[in-house]
Parts: structure tokens; C-alpha cells; sequence
């Protein structure tokens, strides 16, 4: 009963779900040989980039990257936001990180316990009527223990490039010389391009690895998941990132 369960649930919810009722519509329309064939390959399409195989294939050759960069010597830790909760109640107020901020949060938290360095904290407001990331960060790392005499703002950024054209301005007006910026181990390839392109001299911490390179697999990794699908997208939004990137510098 355990594998039975194991098995049939990722089929019984999304994104599995999706596959199957692709599959059932291919069976109606296999008359139909375009309408079979694109029901079967959107099903398979979702399946695949479901699974964590497929989402560790995608997100590996990021964090490569961030491997060969990483350090935690300089002279101010640059913590770049990862999305916000605008209003979510937490203990110390409201608003709060997302699940891939807190992870951010806590790396450049704990590279403050180390080094005692000051802190920028990088994050607007990406639409209109949302609260800027980085005054939230501000506040958990103030209730951490952080002072807020170390802590400077940044929240007037709305992605990355912004973000990191921003910090260098603070930067240079604070002489800071040796940034490094604590980043997801995804972000640092984009990260890494942008501060070369404009002309800022960063180290890295990367955090929050998804993956490795000796990783085994078994056969329920192989099944469709959220979690699958939710890294996959994070590895094609990172390469879209920097798709554009380089549109913008040919252009």
C-alpha cells in the first residue's frame, strides 16, 4: 500500500494531474493524429520537466558557477532579496521572505556572525502597491540581533541589474571596495555577468544549492512533482535572464 500510494499520488495532483488528463485527451483524439500527437507531447513535456532528473540537469550548470566564485572575503555583505510576502503575518510584524529569501537571509546572517561586516540590503518594489523587499529584510535581520547601525538600505530596485547598479552607487559612496554578495548558488552566474558588466568587483557566497554533482537518482525521482517543476522554471527563468542580458548588450 505505501508504494501504491507513493506512485499514484504525483498522477493525482498537479502538475501530474495534467499529464494524465493530456494522456486521456491523446486516447479520445487518436483519430485525429495532430490533435494525438500534441496531447502526448505537451503530457510528456510536463512530466519531464516535472521531474528532479530533468530539474538537476537545468540547474547544475548554474551552480557550477557558483562554486568557482564562491568566498566570503571582503568588506561589506551585499544581501540580495529573493521575493516577498508583501503583507504575511510574522513575529515581528507583517510582511516576510519568501521561502528562497529566507534562505538568502540566513546566509548573510550568518556571514555576519563571522565577520561582524555591515550590511546592504537590495530590493524594491517590483509593482505597484507592494512594499519593498529589502525594508522587511532589514527587520528580520534587526530582530536577529543584527544592529541597525550596520544595516543600509537599498529599496528602490527592481531586479537584479537594478539592484546591483544601486549597491555599486552605495559603494562608492561609503568606499566600500570588496563587496560579496550572498546570493542563491542558482543567481550567481546572472549576478556574476551584470556586475562585470558594470564594471562592479564582487565576491560571492552562494547558498541554497539544489543540487550536486555525484547525485544518484531513484525511481520516485522520476515521477512528476512540484518541486520538480518548480526548479525547473527557476533554471529557465535564470536563463532567460541572461538570454536578455546578452540581447541587451548586442543591442
Amino acid at each position: 500500500m505505501f508504494l501504491l500510494k507513493k506512485l499514484l499520488t504525483p498522477f493525482l495532483i498537479p502538475p501530474g494531474i495534467f499529464s494524465v488528463f493530456l494522456f486521456l485527451l491523446a486516447f479520445l483524439l487518436r483519430r485525429h493524429k495532430r490533435g494525438f500527437w500534441a496531447s502526448i507531447s505537451f503530457g510528456l513535456l510536463i512530466w519531464a520537466s516535472s521531474t528532479e532528473i530533468i530539474s538537476h540537469t537545468l540547474i547544475l550548470p548554474l551552480e557550477r558557477v557558483a562554486l568557482k566564485e564562491a568566498s566570503d572575503k571582503g568588506d561589506v555583505i551585499i544581501l540580495l532579496g529573493g521575493g516577498l510576502k508583501d503583507l504575511a503575518m510574522d513575529l515581528s510584524g507583517r510582511g516576510a521572505p519568501t521561502e528562497e529569501a529566507v534562505v538568502r537571509l540566513n546566509c548573510a546572517y550568518r556571514l555576519w556572525l563571522k565577520t561582524g561586516l555591515p550590511l546592504i540590503v537590495s530590493g524594491g518594489s517590483v509593482f505597484e502597491g507592494k512594499g519593498a523587499e529589502a525594508a522587511v529584510l532589514k527587520r528580520f535581520l534587526v530582530h536577529m540581533g543584527v544592529e541597525e547601525s550596520k544595516i543600509i538600505v537599498e529599496d528602490k530596485s527592481r531586479d537584479t541589474f537594478e539592484n546591483l547598479r544601486l549597491v555599486k552607487e552605495i559603494c562608492e559612496k561609503k568606499g566600500f571596495k570588496d563587496p560579496i554578495v550572498v546570493t542563491s548558488a542558482f543567481h550567481v552566474k546572472r549576478v556574476w555577468a551584470i556586475s562585470k558588466r558594470i564594471g562592479l568587483r564582487t565576491a560571492f557566497l552562494p547558498c541554497g544549492f539544489k543540487t550536486w554533482e555525484e547525485r544518484r537518482f531513484f525511481w520516485h525521482e522520476y515521477l512528476p512533482s512540484i518541486g520538480g517543476l518548480r526548479e525547473s522554471s527557476v533554471a529557465l527563468r535564470e536563463y532567460l535572464g541572461l538570454l536578455f542580458l546578452s540581447m541587451s548588450q548586442v543591442g
